[in-house]
């Protein structure tokens, strides 16, 4: 895995990260649907 601390990162770096961050926000709001509902 490479290091980015010392450089911005590209717009498509950003982009990943947003779309992996949406995923996340996805799968938890559905696991806690799901524990909410036992």
């Amino acid at each position: 895995m490479e290091e980015l601390s010392g450089k911005p990162l590209s717009y498509a770096e950003k982009e990943k990260l947003k779309e992996k961050l949406a995923f996340l926000k996805k799968e938890y709001s559905r696991t806690l649907a799901r524990l909410q509902n036992l």
